[in-house]
């Protein structure tokens, strides 16, 4: 499960290259999503990161860059559907490999 700071820290970290933001560079989590750069083609690289990763499922009404105001909000929604995976992704992998 992650929480709001690894959030925020594994955001920043998927985002560094697309922003260009100095190595290590943590978001603010105050800044508002569009003066961090953030557009939805980022939402959709981190939150598709953020699937394969977690095993949390985005519904498409998340997908909408406006819902967040800023990167805090962001960070904690993120953190929120981590936090709601039941199965950890491995498991659900390893249970795929042997049913096939």
């Amino acid at each position: 499960m992650t929480g709001y700071d690894e959030a925020l820290t594994k955001l920043s970290a998927l985002l560094e290259n697309r922003l260009e933001l100095a190595a290590g560079t943590r978001l603010d989590p105050d800044l508002e999503i569009d003066e961090a750069g953030i557009d939805s083609v980022d939402l959709a690289f981190v939150f598709a990161h953020w699937e394969r990763t977690t095993g949390a499922i985005f519904e498409d009404d998340e997908f909408d860059v406006r819902r967040y105001k800023t990167v805090g909000n962001l960070a904690a929604a993120l953190a929120a559907k981590a936090s709601s995976v039941i199965t950890p992704p491995a498991a659900v992998q390893e249970d795929a490999v042997q049913t096939a």
